[in-house]
C-alpha cells in the first residue's frame, strides 16, 4: 500500500514512528479453497491463535472472511503483539496455519486458468 502526502502536510505534521510504539497489530491473509467450510476455517485458525502466548488476546483477535477472490476465499487474521515479537509471530502463525489446514484437509488453492480450445471446421484445398 502506498501513501501520498502533499509537501504542506509533511512540513506541518509531526511524524509518528510506529516502531517506537510498544505494541503492533499484525495482519495475515489466508486463502483457502471455495469448497472449504467457513466456520471450520475460522475454528482451525482461531485454535492456533489462541495457543500463542505472545499474542495479546485481551486486545482482541479478528478472524473474518475478508474477500471472495478469483481463486480463493481470503480470510484476514488480526492479532496484537509486542512490537519486538510482531514478525516472529507472523512467521510462526503462517507455518502453523499451513500445517493445520493440511491436517484438516482444507485446500489452499493457487491461481489457475481453464483454457477451452474450439476447433474450427478444416478447409481442404485440392492441388
Amino acid at each position: 500500500e502506498r501513501l501520498y502526502y502533499t509537501s504542506k502536510f509533511i512540513y506541518s505534521t509531526k511524524p509518528i514512528n510506529s516502531s517506537r510504539e510498544p505494541d503492533r497489530r499484525t495482519e495475515i491473509i489466508v486463502g483457502v479453497a471455495y469448497d472449504a467450510d467457513i466456520d471450520q476455517v475460522k475454528t482451525v485458525l482461531g485454535d492456533i491463535v489462541a495457543a500463542d502466548k505472545r499474542i495479546q488476546h485481551e486486545r482482541g483477535v479478528t478472524i473474518r472472511l475478508n474477500e471472495m477472490a478469483a481463486s480463493s476465499l481470503n480470510f484476514v487474521v488480526w492479532v496484537w503483539t509486542s512490537n519486538g515479537d510482531a514478525m516472529a509471530v507472523k512467521w510462526d502463525l503462517l507455518e502453523s496455519f499451513k500445517r493445520a489446514l493440511d491436517e484438516h484437509q482444507i485446500g489452499i488453492p493457487y491461481p489457475q486458468m481453464d483454457v477451452h480450445l474450439h476447433q474450427s471446421p478444416s478447409t481442404s484445398t485440392k492441388a
